[in-house]
């Protein structure tokens, strides 16, 4: 039960997150399901994850059956998403629909870039407090953080494509490390092992 992967599925929401969780699905993220969730359809349509779900902009709660739908069978649920963007507000959503179906609910989450200016940012941090309240547990990693770590001679590009190997590898850890003896997934466990990994000196 503890390895059991079938039971994970991982949800990008909005372009930033949908863009990694393309990348899981397409490197493997070791039998995790892997579903994209976008307010934007052209977005949406130009990715290549297989499980796509387009969202109401006006309001996403409108889409919990569908949203419902896809998590199904799930006992554990990571979201992904860039803050201060259309995963903002949809993020909260789908994460109190994940927990009403009795799955635990685990964010990983990006602020924005500091040059997006205040407004981005102040919404960012809205829906941290959102997610923080409706989340198991939410990490939260700086775009500023990120790129000001790297190589200043390796592209944007290749800085979060190392990123996404480095979530990859997280994911691919998850049931074993993340579920008590009972095989249920812990949110103390989650958040310990994402410390000790290579994510773990990114945490804002």
């Amino acid at each position: 039960m503890a390895n059991d992967y079938s039971s994970v599925t991982v949800v990008g929401i909005g372009g930033p997150g949908s863009s990694t969780v393309e990348y899981l699905d397409r490197w493997g993220a070791g039998g995790a399901r892997c579903v994209v969730m976008n307010t934007d359809p052209v977005s949406l349509g130009i990715n290549l994850c297989y499980n796509k779900l387009l969202l109401g902009a006006q309001d996403p709660a409108k889409d919990k059956d569908a949203i419902t739908q896809a998590l199904e069978g799930a006992r554990l649920v990571l979201l992904v998403a860039g803050l201060g963007h259309a995963g903002t507000d949809a993020t909260p959503v789908v994460a109190r629909i994940a927990k009403q179906a009795g799955a635990t609910v685990v964010a990983l989450v990006f602020t924005p870039f500091s040059y997006e200016g205040k407004t981005r940012q102040d919404h960012a941090r809205h829906g941290i407090e959102q997610l923080k309240a409706t989340t198991d547990w939410t990490a939260v990693l700086s775009n500023d953080d990120i790129t000001e770590r790297a190589d200043p001679l390796e592209s944007i590009s290749s800085v979060f494509a190392t990123l996404n190997e480095s979530i990859r590898k997280w994911v691919l850890v998850l049931p074993t490390q993340a579920a008590d003896k009972t095989g249920t997934f812990d949110a103390a466990l989650i958040e310990r092992g994402f410390r000790e990994s290579e994510l773990g000196e990114l945490l804002w």
